[in-house]
């Protein structure tokens, strides 16, 4: 008769011995599968060298602009020809563009907030860069009193090892000076 009893509790701390492992993956799972997704994002999203080649272009425009605009709507550029109209160097921002692998460029206010829905209802903007904007803080304090912000998606093609390829798209974010 002992012997039954010594089988039951057995199995009693099996079964909780068991459902505490499972909480503890459970609770492991629930917190470490968003730290993955942030860390997708990352990747795409303000790395370090879109940033650096954000700069470049920031760099750029500050030092070649015809003149100031007060245009409140975004304005969105897909290719360098219409981009490049705007400053005092075309030709070397057309370069620029090129080197730099930009697929397109969304000038707009500096506090985004307003205009997150104006730019998620335009037909010509990509989807990866709509998802870059909504995924951006409404940058409500302004330190340094930018006046406009450059939004940049990049284009990078990937080769692999079996000479297969693909396409990378990656954003990055600035503020800059463009308008009064």
């Amino acid at each position: 008769m002992r012997n039954l009893n010594r089988n039951g509790f057995a199995l009693v701390e099996t079964l909780v011995v068991s459902a505490f492992v499972m909480g503890i993956f459970t609770l492991l799972y629930t917190n470490y599968y968003p730290l993955i997704g942030e860390y997708e994002k990352r990747d795409h999203y303000d790395n370090i060298d879109m940033v650096y080649k954000t700069d470049v272009l920031k760099k750029f425009i500050n030092k070649n602009r015809k003149s100031s605009t007060s245009e409140p709507e975004p304005l969105y550029y897909q290719n360098s020809s219409n981009f490049c109209k705007l400053w005092n160097n075309p030709d070397q921002c057309t370069e620029m563009w090129k080197v730099l692998k930009v697929k397109s460029i969304l000038l707009t206010q500096y506090t985004i907030k307003n205009q997150k829905n104006s730019i998620k209802n335009k037909a010509n903007i990509s989807n990866g860069l709509k998802e870059y904007v909504e995924y951006l803080p409404d940058y409500s304090t302004n330190k340094y009193n930018y006046r406009g912000r450059i939004i940049v998606e990049y284009e990078e093609k990937i080769n692999d090892a079996d000479s297969s390829s693909y396409t990378v798209y990656k954003y990055a974010t600035l503020g800059v000076d463009l308008y009064d």
